[in-house]
């Protein structure tokens, strides 16, 4: 594993230890505390010659908190698809990925935040109907989420994941758009 994915790991590990000791106080803001979140997915991808659209949906683990309107947090996330790219009886078809991201944004509303994430996910990927390869992504993304009730919100989120894998061939780059619910806790 490069240094870099190691550090990022380790951010993410800091922030959740960070968050798990900040949440033992009141929460002043409704996104402070921890969260459990469902989602489903629709991504386009591309991958050389190789182009095509798919869906997924997922779980996820987070913790975030706002300080001065500064929206923090780290969120752990599994998601099972069935993403495939395909041209002239090629194929690479994403099964599932697990990741973790950071997320730094900044509360615009009382029931409103936006922000950006970066995280690194691991996926497994089904090659022309064979075997299955596992590959490393660096995703990026923008995300937006409004509160519905004292625990619930709706949020959505855009991304780009950049799949890198010495036994891919041709390493995908995926667009996502996910919608999802979290509780808040």
């Amino acid at each position: 594993m490069n240094t870099r994915i190691k550090y990022m790991i380790g951010a993410a590990a800091s922030l959740a230890i960070f968050g798990v000791s900040a949440g033992l106080a009141k929460a002043d803001s409704a996104f402070d505390g921890a969260t459990l979140g469902i989602d489903g997915a629709a991504a386009y991808g591309s991958a050389d010659d190789l182009s095509g659209f798919g869906y997924g949906g997922g779980a996820s683990v987070g913790y975030g908190q706002v300080l001065d309107k500064t929206y923090t947090g780290v969120e752990l996330r599994g998601e099972l698809s069935n993403h495939e790219l395909d041209d002239d009886g090629a194929s690479i078809t994403k099964r599932q990925s697990y990741g973790g991201a950071v997320k730094v944004g900044r509360q615009v509303a009382p029931d409103t935040i936006v922000y950006g994430l970066v995280g690194y996910e691991r996926g497994v990927f089904e090659v022309d109907g064979g075997s299955d390869v596992w590959a490393n992504g660096i995703r990026s993304g923008l995300g937006f989420e409004k509160v519905l009730t004292s625990d619930v919100s709706v949020k959505t989120e855009g991304s780009y994941t950049r799949w890198m894998s010495n036994a891919l061939d041709d390493s995908p780059n995926e667009f996502g758009m996910r919608l999802g619910l979290s509780y808040r806790y």
